[in-house]
């Protein structure tokens, strides 16, 4: 039986300054760590998600690791909020808008 909703505490996983397109170098970084937090967390985030109901905000995550949290992580993913989601072509590149010259994202409209 699933305990009762006390409370929620939301943490966003995002970087000060979240990188520019522009800015590889800490668009990997930034990436690569909320990767491994989405897909492979380490036990004390685990137990943060179950003990207190944390939600982790997941910022400019491509859509590929989303997809695989859904098939990965389903468990866990009433802890999760992706916003500013990356599209991604076929082969996982960002997709870019030819009018600004930006990275694609999903629309964050509820």
């Amino acid at each position: 039986m699933k305990k009762a909703l006390t409370g929620l505490v939301f943490i966003g996983l995002t970087a000060p300054g979240f990188a520019a397109p522009s800015d590889h170098q800490d668009e990997d970084v930034n990436a690569s760590w909320q990767q491994k937090a989405i897909l492979a967390p380490y036990q004390s985030q685990l137990e943060s998600e179950n003990k207190y109901d944390t939600i982790y905000i997941y910022q400019g995550v491509k859509d590929k690791t989303v997809e695989q949290a859904m098939d990965e992580q389903f468990d866990r993913l009433e802890h999760m909020m992706f916003v500013s989601t990356v599209v991604t072509d076929e082969s996982g590149n960002p997709m870019i808008d030819a009018d600004t010259g930006q990275q694609l994202v999903e629309s964050d409209d509820c």
